[in-house]
């Protein structure tokens, strides 16, 4: 089924590509403003290049940058206060029925979004609204239902073992009333994406950035004015998340009234592309299923074999560590398209260019949270978190690095799914599945947090090596580029003088000062590479940050 579906969309984009190559001849007689596809309503200009789509996609994923950046502000504000108002047992026990919670939550999802977001646009660009309808309408029903299966076995599972599965009787409460959020954390996901189909980056906003996140913040601060436990702050998790539920519910309601004409559609007439959604969401469910392992088994070993505390050290951190995956996520949200439409066009060179341009301008925007997180993790973490939190500091800087190899090399996995390599990209993150739990059994009977922590960056960092070497043996997208080359190298470089004056500085004022310099060069380098005022000509460049070149004599 699944090499039907990728005969299909080769047989498309060779269509694509005699479509532009007509449209260019017809340019080189008598130059048209735009080509209308006949299977699109897109207007699309044949000899507009590919990096224009790359410009378009770096403003739009600045505007999206910003809404997380205000939701991890807020969430981080969460973090920080729960952290201290909670003793360190309850904070570990929290956030090991979370980690549990969260990983059904990704199972019933089962790559539901991601399908919503490429069908469901093909479909409205097509005028089919019979079909848009009927996608959203197997979407709603397969994530609801999972998501009730899934907490009500949770629920089971617990009242029949008892203490024989998790000892301690807090994280057993917690994980019963937690279990609620199944279901309605999988629904947000899903109208997350439907939102995204239709372009409603404002409802995105509202309900993502605002609602939720704020809610949440408020949550917290009433239990700490009315000294509430952590069974309470559980259940006003839970009702939080049942009112982001509705409030989503009422924006997707008033996105279909404006965006599908329902007036003609019955449920007779509507179509039900199931086969289609199911055949494209199962490797997807299985690659977001591996993530979730990735994210929450080190928690749940980290749990049954060292207890509450260490749980809480781990945790405490790792949304600190996590910091910079936003700017990959926002980047991430318009890659994926952008990516396609130069798959689509034959462009190669094109998309290697649009990879490797979104891959360092992420690494270049995450270098400062790496520099800060290896230098002066040891205070950052004691004035956040308190002294208590102390030897949390290793474990946010092993993190730290993880995420950040993960961030910049690039969208490996999206390119990868682009080019239909489902099989290889599925084996590699079971591979990786494999390897993370492997070391966790290992490592954590023995380091304890320090290493979870560990087993978790050397997995992230072994997955994107082989998922990079799969990228450039597969679909032909090389290594760095030249024109990207000196970035990493200066990446390298700060990172290593970082890591030297962590470990030789008597004064921290010296470390500061190292990282500072670092940022400073690493932006230099950067912004000169990745053409900073010709992607947003609007935005004056400091003068710090300009690099004048030598005129070149013409022999």
């Amino acid at each position: 089924m699944l090499r039907e579906e990728h005969d299909l969309d080769d047989l498309e984009r060779r269509v694509a590509i005699l479509q532009r190559q007509i449209s260019e001849l017809q340019q080189s007689a008598d130059p048209p403003n735009g080509v209308l596809f006949p299977a699109s309503r897109l207007q699309v200009t044949a000899s507009q290049p590919v990096s224009a789509l790359a410009r378009s996609a770096l403003r739009g994923s600045s505007l999206i940058l910003s809404g997380e950046m205000l939701a991890t502000v807020l969430n981080f504000g969460t973090q920080i206060l729960l952290v201290r108002f909670l003793t360190k047992s309850d904070f570990g026990a929290f956030g090991f029925a979370l980690s549990i919670v969260l990983l059904l939550r990704g199972i019933a999802l089962f790559g539901v979004p991601d399908t919503v977001g490429r069908f469901v646009p093909i479909f409205h660009e097509r005028g089919d609204h019979r079909s848009v309808i009927g996608a959203l309408a197997v979407s709603l029903i397969l994530v609801l239902g999972l998501g009730v299966l899934l907490a009500s076995t949770l629920m089971a599972v617990i009242g029949v073992t008892g203490s024989d599965l998790i000892a301690d009787e807090t994280p057993r409460r917690l994980a019963v009333i937690l279990a609620f959020l199944i279901p309605f954390e999988a629904l947000l996901e899903l109208l997350t994406a439907a939102f995204a189909a239709f372009g409603a980056s404002r409802a995105i906003f509202v309900r993502g950035s605002l609602l939720t996140p704020g809610l949440r913040l408020v949550l917290v601060v009433l239990l700490y004015i009315i000294g509430g436990s952590v069974i309470d702050f559980a259940i006003g998790y839970v009702v939080v998340s049942l009112i982001s539920a509705v409030a989503g519910m009422l924006l997707f309601a008033r996105l279909i009234r404006a965006n599908v004409d329902t007036s003609s559609i019955s449920l007779r007439t509507v179509t039900y592309p199931t086969k289609h959604l199911l055949t494209f969401a199962a490797p997807t469910a299985a690659s977001a299923v591996i993530w979730l392992l990735l994210e929450s088994m080190d928690t749940i070993l980290l749990g049954h074999f060292k207890g509450s505390a260490a749980v809480a050290d781990y945790r405490a951190v790792l949304p600190a560590a996590k910091l910079g995956t936003i700017v990959m996520f926002s980047f991430g949200r318009l890659y994926t398209s952008a990516a396609s439409r130069a798959y689509a066009c034959g462009a190669t060179s094109e998309l290697t260019d649009l990879y490797w341009r979104m891959a360092t301008w992420v690494a270049v925007l995450t270098f400062p949270f790496l520099a800060i997180a290896l230098g002066l993790a040891q205070p950052l973490v004691e004035i956040v978190f308190g002294a208590r939190y102390r030897d949390s500091a290793t474990i946010l800087s092993i993190l730290v690095v993880g995420y950040f190899i993960h961030g910049a090399l690039g969208f490996n996995g999206a390119t990868l799914r682009v080019y239909h390599k489902l099989k290889f990209s599925v084996l590699t993150d079971v591979g990786a599945a494999v390897a993370n739990i492997a070391l966790s059994l290992v490592l954590i009977p023995a380091y304890g947090a320090t290493g979870a922590a560990i087993a978790t960056t050397s997995t992230l960092a072994g997955h994107n090596l082989v998922k990079q070497i799969g990228l450039w043996r597969l679909t032909g997208v090389p290594p760095v580029p030249v024109r990207f080359v000196s970035c990493y190298l200066a990446i390298m470089g700060g990172s290593l003088a970082i890591f030297a004056l962590t470990i030789t500085a008597q004064h921290m004022a010296l470390v500061a000062a190292g990282i500072a310099l670092a940022i400073i060069a690493v932006s230099c380098i950067g912004l000169r590479s990745l053409e900073f005022e010709a992607t947003f000509p609007e935005l004056p460049l400091p003068q710090t940050f300009r690099w004048r070149e030598r005129p070149r004599l013409r022999r």
